[in-house]
């Protein structure tokens, strides 16, 4: 709004995006389009229909191809890092994250009551503004490995775990 002297024209937005793509700045193009309409419609909407249909069809969303060619991992380059990890309660949280399509910190957020093994299910319940509670399903091969590897150890890292956090 400052760049723009607070005052929102047609051409002046225009412009402006203008500048912004001759800097070659596609990513702070998005993010200003975004919050541009954003602002539009919740401002303007409301008080000035004629206004905000003035101001909000002056430019367009544009999307910008990522050039990034991410190349995602083969399951069997998943599996040679699952065998490189050091300990269980790694290979517990990194198989999670696979298996389920979890974020790095909902892990975590599951306790043992939230595991079916005998449904092979784990009830992921945390609420956010951009997830809502929901059910994973783990394969036949996970829920063994847990059962054989995992729980027959439980105790006692869960222990070193509460040690560790009472001398801390």
């Amino acid at each position: 709004m400052v760049e723009l002297g607070w005052t929102l024209t047609p051409d002046g937005i225009r412009e402006y995006l203008t500048e912004l793509a001759e800097e070659g700045e596609t990513t702070v193009i998005t993010h200003t389009i975004v919050s541009l309409k954003s602002f539009i419609k919740t401002m303007l909407k409301p008080k000035d229909l004629f206004l905000f249909s003035l101001l909000y069809n002056s430019f367009t969303t544009t999307r910008f191809k990522s050039h990034n060619k991410i190349k995602l991992p083969t399951i069997e380059e998943l599996r040679q890092i699952w065998r490189g990890l050091p300990t269980i309660g790694s290979r517990l949280y990194f198989t999670l994250l696979t298996e389920c399509g979890l974020r790095p910190s909902e892990p975590f957020l599951v306790s043992i009551d939230d595991v079916d093994l005998e449904r092979g299910m784990i009830r992921i319940g945390k609420i956010t503004e951009t997830k809502r509670s929901f059910i994973a399903f783990l394969r036949p091969e996970v829920i063994n490995w847990v059962k054989r590897e995992y729980l027959p150890i439980r105790e006692s890292l869960v222990r070193a775990k509460i040690n560790v956090l009472r001398a801390d």
